[in-house]
């Protein structure tokens, strides 16, 4: 791959590289997307026709909170599931993937990132798949109603979850150990001493 650095001399400035950008080799791009620190720059690879040169600017640290929004309202999944995870994704960006997407992942990521708001951690509590609920449950911000919502869940996956979760009372850990099976309660037990040390 090419870096941004080394580019031949006719692209040497970041003007020339966005005006030119069309023309670059797929490879190029990837290697703008990963080391630019452009804002016009990484604006422009945004909206480039492929969904990883879109990843790798949503992976990209320098990536400006406007591109950022942008690439939440992204057609391909892959590149929401990028920004649903991002610590640096908004909470109204979160809300409207949330809104917006039925991909199990891209949700599952929305409701376990700690930027994720309460209003929509308590609707993605309500999903029908466990794996959301699951994320719900594990997240630190969760509101506490919620957090007792979900560990009478039907799904041992979700009430794992929230006795994972560091911020639930005592009484709800051991009223959740309650309801598992033994060998899971071993398993449970060990791994909050392990987390404790």
């Amino acid at each position: 791959m090419y870096k941004f650095t080394k580019l031949p001399k006719q692209h040497a400035s970041v003007k020339a590289a966005v005006e030119s950008l069309e023309n670059q080799d797929v490879n190029m791009r990837k290697s703008l997307a990963v080391d630019s620190e452009d804002p016009r720059l990484l604006r422009r690879l945004a909206a480039d026709p492929l969904p990883s040169v879109r990843i790798l600017v949503a992976n990209n640290p320098s990536t400006p909170d406007a591109v950022f929004t942008m690439l939440a309202n992204d057609t391909d999944d892959g590149v929401r599931a990028v920004v649903a995870r991002s610590s640096k994704t908004s909470p109204d960006a979160l809300s409207r993937l949330a809104k917006k997407s039925k991909n199990i992942t891209v949700l599952a990521l929305v409701a376990g990132n700690a930027n994720t708001s309460e209003d929509t951690l308590r609707k993605l509590a309500e999903h029908p798949d466990e794996s959301v609920r699951g994320e719900v449950a594990g997240n630190i911000n969760t509101p506490r109603d919620i957090i007792e919502q979900l560990a009478q869940d039907r799904t041992m996956l979700v009430r794992l979850r929230v006795a994972d979760n560091l911020e639930i009372t005592d009484t709800l850990f051991n009223d959740i150990m309650d309801t598992l099976p033994k060998y899971v309660r071993e398993r449970v037990i060990q791994q909050h001493r392990r987390r404790m040390r």
